[in-house]
C-alpha cells in the first residue's frame, strides 16, 4: 500500500515543471524502488534456500549501495554505473533478478490484491517514465519494463493485470507495448520454444509452471498468428487514421505513441517471420564444419529448438573458448553481409529453398498475413514521412524572421523540397535557397549530417536492451559475455531470433535529445533553441519509424513471395554462401540485389488471396519504398539498402527495381523544380528583393540529376508525355509504373480525409499524381 500510494504521488515529480537534474534524481529513486521491490518479492518466492546461494555467489565486499538521491546525474560518457543506475544490489549482477537456489519453496509473497497493486504501480511508472527518459538515459523506463516482465509469473494461475493509475494517450500506448511483448513471448514459446542455453532465472522457472492464460490458449498455430496479426495491424491502422486526420496539423505525438509505432513494426516482423522456419541456421551458413556439427548436437538460440530436437552429445570438436570465438566469427560475417544488403541474406529476410511454411499454415494464409502486414506498414511509413517533413519544416521555420507563421512554414516546406532535389557539392546553391526563403542556411545545409539522438544512445542500447530480453534468448545473447561494445542492426537481431531485444530497442528513442547531443551545433543556428531542438527531436523519431517500417517490410515481402509461390523458396542468396560474404565482388548490384524468376501467374492463381488486394498492397509498398530510397541517397544510405532488399522480393530483376526507383528520383527533382518556381513567383509578386542573383544556377543544380540518358523514359513518364516504363511485379507482368503509383496515391488520399481540399491534400502527401491524360 505504501509503494502504491507513494508511486502515485512521486510519479508527478517527473512533470515538466522540474529541472532536468531534479527529474533525473526523482526517476533514479523510483527506478531503485522498482529494483528493490522485484528483488524482495522474488527473494520471498525463492525461500530459505536462497540464503546459501547468496553466500556462495556474493559477499559483503560486493555490496553496492545506491548513490545519493539528488546526486548530479552527469551527461558525460561515464554516466552509467551501478551506483547511479542501480541495476542491482550486487556488483556481479547485471540484472535485477535474484539468483536461483537449487530448491524453490514457492512461498506466496503477497495476497493477490497486493500483487495487483504492486503491478499497477509498475504500470504507472512505465507510463510516466517516457517523460523522464531524456534526462535519466531511459533508466526508469527500462527498470519498469524489466519489472513488468518479472512480475508476469507472480500469479501462476491468472494473467497479469495491466491496470495503471495513469490515463490518457501515454497510458494507452504504454499498455500496447506491454501487450505486444506478452503476446510475442507466448507465441514464441508455443511455436519455437526456449533455447537450450537460456539462463536459469526465477522468471524462467515460473514460466515453466505458469498455466497458459493468454488469449491464444485454445488456438491452433494458424488462428493464433491470424489473431496476433490483426491486433498489430489494428494498432498500426488506428495510428495512421489519427496521423492522417486533416484536422490535425501538429507534427508531435507523445513519446509513448512514437515508441509504440516503432515497436509495432518490430512486432509485425516477428509475427510474419514465425510463419516459416528454416532447416539452416546462421552457423550452417557462415560457420566452419566444426561449428556446424556443434550446433547440431547442442542446439542453438539461432534456430528452432522445439520442432526438431538434435541428438545430444557431450563430445565436441571445440573447447568452450574456441566455440565462443567461432560464434563471434559467424556473427561478424553476418554483420558484414547485413551491412552490404541492408537486410539479412538468410531467414527471415531471404527465404531460400531450405525454408518451409510451418505445419498448420497454408500458403494462402501466409500470403494473406504478409499482404495485410505490407499494406499496413506502408501506410504507417507514409504517415511517418509526412510528419517527419512537418517537423523539419517547423525546425526550419523557427530560424526565420517570423518563426511559426504560415508564411514561414510555407517557405520552409518549399526550401525542404528544393534542398532534397538540388545537387550542391560546395553548398553555394543551398545557401542561396536559404537566403531566398529567409531561413538559416547552416541548418538547411546540415540536415544530412544531423544526429538528433541522445549522445549516449549506443551506451543506452548496450546497457539496457541486452538485459531487457529476459524470455526470448537468441544467438547474440549466447555470446553476450564477449559482445561488449558490439552494435547490432535490426537485420542481425531478426536473423538470430533476438525478437524481445528488437522490441526493446524501440524504447531507446525515448532519450532522443538534440539539445544535449549537439549543443554546439544548436548554438550556431539562429532562432528559438527550445522549439528548434524539439522539432529536430520529433523529426528524428519519425524517421526511426520510417526505418522500422522499411525493416519490417523485408520479411513481409519475402513471405508474400513465398506464399504466392505455394511455399517454394528462392535460390540461396549469394552473400549467405560460406566464405563468400566478405569478397570484394559481392558489392556488385547483381549480388546485393540478386534476381530469380517471379512466381508463375498460374501458380499465383491457385493461392486463394484477392488479386486486387495484392495489387493494392504492392502499389503502396513499392511506392513508399522507392520514395524513401530516392530521398535517402545522401542522408540515410542504410535505409536505401533496406528498401532495395524489400523491393527485390516484390518486383522483377534489378533493372525493374532500378527503373522504378529512377522514376521516384525524377519526380523528386521535378517537385524541387516546381517548388523553386513557386518560391520565385511568390517573391516577384510581392516585389521582394531576395531573388538570388543567379536563379538559373539553382535550376541547373536541380536538373543535373536528370541529365542522364538512362532516366529519359522516367522523365517522359513523370511529365505525362509518354510512358514506356514497364515493370514486372509479383502478381502482374509489364505493368505501367505510373498506374502503380497512381493507385498508391489514391489509397493515401483516401486516408487523409482531405478529399474536399486539394490544397490540403497536396500539403499532406509526399507526391501528387493527376489523372491519366486523355488520348488525343
Amino acid at each position: 500500500d505504501s509503494i502504491h500510494t507513494g508511486v502515485f504521488e512521486r510519479s508527478f515529480d517527473l512533470s515538466a515543471g522540474q529541472s532536468a537534474e531534479e527529474r533525473a534524481a526523482s526517476s533514479g529513486f523510483l527506478a531503485r524502488l522498482v529494483t528493490v521491490a522485484v528483488a524482495a518479492v522474488d527473494s520471498v518466492r525463492a525461500g530459505r534456500h536462497l540464503l546459501e546461494t547468496l553466500r556462495m555467489q556474493t559477499g559483503s565486499e560486493h555490496y553496492h549501495p545506491p548513490a545519493g538521491l539528488y546526486e548530479h546525474f552527469t551527461r558525460k560518457e561515464d554516466w552509467y554505473g551501478r551506483s547511479k543506475s542501480f541495476l542491482s544490489l550486487y556488483g556481479d549482477w547485471e540484472q535485477s533478478g535474484v539468483p536461483v537456489p537449487d530448491v524453490i519453496d514457492g512461498t506466496e509473497p503477497m495476497v493477490k490484491a497486493s500483487i495487483n497493486k504492486l503491478i499497477s504501480s509498475f504500470m504507472t511508472l512505465f507510463d510516466k517514465s517516457f517523460v523522464s527518459a531524456k534526462d535519466d538515459h531511459c533508466q526508469l523506463l527500462f527498470s519498469a519494463w524489466n519489472a513488468l516482465a518479472e512480475c508476469s509469473v507472480w500469479d501462476l494461475k491468472a494473467p497479469m493485470p495491466l491496470e495503471s493509475l495513469a490515463t490518457g494517450d501515454t497510458a494507452r500506448y504504454a499498455r500496447s507495448l506491454i501487450e505486444m511483448r506478452q503476446d510475442m513471448c507466448v507465441i514464441h514459446k508455443r511455436i519455437i520454444g526456449a533455447s537450450e542455453s537460456h539462463p536459469d532465472t526465477m522468471l524462467f522457472r515460473g514460466l515453466t509452471k505458469k498455466a497458459d492464460t493468454s488469449k491464444f490458449r485454445s488456438m491452433h498455430v494458424s488462428a493464433m498468428l491470424k489473431t496476433a496479426v490483426e491486433f498489430a495491424v489494428d494498432i498500426s491502422d488506428k495510428a495512421v487514421a489519427s496521423l492522417m486526420d486533416a484536422d490535425s496539423q501538429s507534427s508531435s505525438a507523445s513519446s509513448a505513441a512514437l515508441c509504440a509505432y516503432e515497436g509495432v513494426a518490430a512486432y509485425i516482423s516477428f509475427l510474419i517471420s514465425v510463419h516459416t522456419k528454416s532447416d539452416e541456421t546462421v552457423n550452417t551458413y557462415f560457420g566452419d564444419d566444426k561449428l556446424q556439427k556443434a550446433g547440431r548436437r547442442k542446439g542453438s538460440g539461432m534456430s528452432d529448438s522445439i520442432e526438431e530436437e538434435a541428438p545430444s552429445s557431450d563430445e565436441s570438436d571445440y573447447d568452450e573458448d574456441e566455440e565462443d570465438e567461432a560464434k563471434m566469427v559467424v556473427l561478424s560475417k553476418l554483420h558484414d553481409a547485413c551491412q552490404s544488403v541492408g537486410a539479412a541474406p538468410v531467414h527471415p529476410d531471404w527465404l531460400d529453398t531450405s525454408v518451409r511454411i510451418r505445419p498448420g499454415i497454408s500458403p494462402s494464409a501466409a500470403a494473406e498475413a504478409a499482404k495485410t502486414a505490407l499494406a499496413s506498414l506502408s501506410k504507417l511509413a507514409n504517415a511517418a514521412r509526412i510528419h517527419r517533413d512537418k517537423s523539419l519544416e517547423h525546425a526550419l521555420s523557427s530560424t526565420s524572421k517570423e518563426p511559426g507563421s504560415d508564411g514561414a512554414l510555407s517557405d520552409s516546406a518549399l526550401a525542404l523540397r528544393i534542398y532534397r532535389s538540388v545537387q550542391d557539392q560546395y553548398g553555394s546553391r543551398t545557401s542561396a535557397v536559404a537566403e531566398t526563403l529567409g531561413i538559416d542556411g547552416i541548418l538547411l545545409s546540415s540536415l544530412n549530417n544531423i544526429r538528433c539522438s541522445c549522445s549516449n544512445d549506443a551506451t543506452v542500447r548496450e546497457t539496457w536492451c541486452t538485459n531487457s530480453a529476459q524470455q526470448i534468448k537468441g544467438g547474440f545473447q549466447e555470446c553476450a559475455a564477449t559482445l561488449e561494445g558490439w552494435f547490432t542492426t535490426s537485420a542481425e537481431l531478426r536473423a538470430t531470433n533476438e525478437w524481445e531485444m528488437l522490441l526493446s530497442d524501440s524504447l531507446v528513442a525515448a532519450c532522443t535529445n538534440i539539445a544535449a547531443s549537439q549543443p554546439d551545433d544548436l548554438a550556431d543556428w539562429r532562432g528559438d533553441r527550445g522549439a528548434l531542438g524539439t522539432s529536430l527531436d520529433d523529426a528524428e523519431r519519425w524517421q526511426n519509424i520510417v526505418r522500422a517500417c522499411a525493416e519490417a517490410m523485408v520479411p513481409c515481402a519475402a513471405l508474400l513471395r513465398l506464399g504466392l509461390n505455394c511455399g517454394r523458396g528462392r535460390s540461396q542468396h549469394p552473400l549467405s554462401v560460406k566464405d563468400q560474404a566478405n569478397k570484394e565482388e559481392n558489392r556488385e548490384p547483381n549480388v546485393v540485389r540478386p534476381s530469380s524468376p517471379l512466381p508463375d501467374s498460374n501458380i499465383v492463381s491457385f493461392v486463394s488471396v484477392s488479386q486486387d488486394e495484392i495489387k493494392s498492397a504492392l502499389a503502396t509498398s513499392v511506392a513508399v519504398l522507392s520514395d524513401v530510397a530516392s530521398e535517402s541517397r545522401n542522408s540515410y544510405p542504410n535505409i536505401k539498402k533496406t528498401c532495395h532488399a524489400a523491393m527485390c522480393h516484390l518486383l522483377g530483376d534489378a533493372s525493374h527495381q532500378q527503373n522504378f526507383e529512377d522514376l521516384a528520383t525524377v519526380r523528386l527533382h521535378l517537385a524541387g523544380l516546381c517548388a523553386f518556381d513557386q518560391a520565385l513567383s511568390s517573391l516577384r509578386a510581392s516585389n521582394d528583393k531576395r531573388i538570388p542573383i543567379r536563379p538559373d544556377d539553382i535550376v541547373v543544380g536541380i536538373v543535373n540529376a536528370l541529365d542522364r540518358k538512362e532516366v529519359i523514359p522516367q522523365l517522359l513518364a513523370a511529365l505525362g508525355i509518354d510512358n514506356t516504363v514497364k515493370i514486372d511485379t509479383l502478381s502482374e507482368r509489364q505493368v505501367d509504373a505510373t498506374d502503380l503509383l497512381r493507385d498508391a496515391q489514391k489509397q493515401f488520399m483516401a486516408l487523409s480525409n482531405a478529399s474536399s481540399s486539394s490544397d490540403t491534400a497536396d500539403s499532406l502527401l509526399p507526391w501528387t499524381w493527376g489523372e491519366k491524360q486523355e488520348e488525343p
